[in-house]
């Protein structure tokens, strides 16, 4: 037999020994770890005109707004069907009893899935890591989600005054009534009534709530 023959493996075992590397070297994309990444996308901002909240809020703010004695069943997340090693779909899931009443109009597909969701709805969002972390909607509910949340946000800036002058909040539309607290110029409150030449404005983030007369505020935006 020759010298070089008797190293040489033979294809068999050639073969059998690839399988045998194959079974047992352990695959370095392992799966994604689901339950951290609901953590991770709980706690990630979603940002709308200067203003952020988590995804957590603004899940549970789209179910408090469009939804009658909602309730939250829980999380799950589980890998998406495209990019098992690099995307996760978390979802969130409520019952609740009824639509709530909703100002702003929708679009009929909108419509039609905040009625068929009045007994329960899942709010599924996709948290990528391709490159950069990235959140995207998965389903209908989500991407009504963000609109509410957008909508949201247009109404508290819609909302927003600055008061011009020193001047000071009041219990009631008169200057007899007794004063709440005193306001600087450059002050942003949140106008939430009128009544004749008086507003009745609130300091964000806080119940003190008063009255001023409409000549010490500017509005920081004009309604379209």
């Amino acid at each position: 037999m020759p010298l070089q023959n008797f190293f040489a493996p033979s294809r068999n075992s050639f073969a059998l020994a690839l399988a045998f590397i194959l079974l047992f070297v352990p695959d370095h994309r392992v799966h994604r770890n689901t339950e951290l990444d609901i953590t991770r996308l709980q706690k990630s901002e979603c940002e709308y005109r200067g203003i952020s909240a988590s995804f957590e809020e603004v899940t549970r703010a789209y179910a408090l707004k469009i939804y009658q004695e909602m309730e939250l069943v829980g999380w799950e997340a589980r890998p998406s069907d495209k990019n098992p090693f690099t995307e996760t779909v978390v979802t969130a899931t409520f019952t609740a009893a009824a639509l709530k009443p909703y100002r702003h109009p929708v679009e009929p597909q909108i419509d039609m899935a905040r009625r068929r969701g009045s007994a329960s709805f899942e709010v599924s969002w996709r948290y990528s890591t391709i490159g950069s972390i990235s959140i995207s909607a998965d389903n209908i509910y989500a991407r009504d989600a963000l609109k509410v949340f957008q909508r949201t946000v247009d109404d508290f800036i819609a909302q927003m005054v600055l008061v011009a002058s020193p001047t000071a909040l009041l219990q009631g539309p008169g200057p007899d009534y007794p004063i709440v607290k005193q306001v600087e110029a450059g002050t942003v409150l949140l106008l939430e009534d009128e009544h004749e030449h008086w507003n009745y404005v609130r300091i964000p983030a806080a119940k003190t709530a008063g009255w001023l007369k409409k000549e010490h505020l500017l509005v920081l935006e004009q309604p379209h």
